[in-house]
C-alpha cells in the first residue's frame, strides 16, 4: 500500500485509514461509467487488498454492499454511543428495511 498510487489519501496515520482509502482508491476505477460495479467485482477487489493485507498482521474488516452511517458521523457523543451504533449495526446487518422496528417513547403526563 504506497500513499503515492492512492486516489483518495488518508488525513490522519492510522493504519485503518491507510487501508480504507486504498481500498476506496481500487474501487474507484470501478465506477468511472457512474454506476456501481457487480458485487463480485468488488468483493475481487476487497478480496485482493485482504490477502495482501494479510501478511501484514491480523485486522477486522466489516465490508457491506452500502454505506450507512454510524457512531460519531451522526453526531459527535461518548463512546458508548459509537459502541452501541455498531452493535446495532451489526444486528440489523441483514434485515430488511420494512422488518425494523423503530422503538418510541410514549411519555404520559
Amino acid at each position: 500500500m504506497d500513499e503515492a498510487t492512492l486516489a483518495y489519501l488518508p488525513i490522519g496515520e492510522t493504519d485503518s485509514e491507510l487501508a480504507f482509502c486504498t481500498l476506496l482508491s481500487r474501487l474507484e476505477p470501478h465506477y468511472r461509467n457512474h454506476e456501481a460495479p457487480s458485487l463480485e467485482t468488488r468483493l475481487d477487489v476487497f478480496s485482493g487488498l485482504c490477502e495482501e493485507m494479510k501478511k501484514l498482521g491480523a485486522s477486522d474488516f466489516l465490508y457491506d454492499k452500502s454505506v450507512t452511517r454510524i457512531g460519531d458521523c451522526l453526531a459527535p457523543g461518548a463512546i458508548v454511543h459509537a459502541t452501541y451504533a455498531g452493535h446495532r449495526y451489526a444486528l440489523e446487518l441483514d434485515t430488511a428495511p420494512s422488518e425494523l422496528v423503530l422503538r418510541h417513547e410514549f411519555p404520559e403526563l
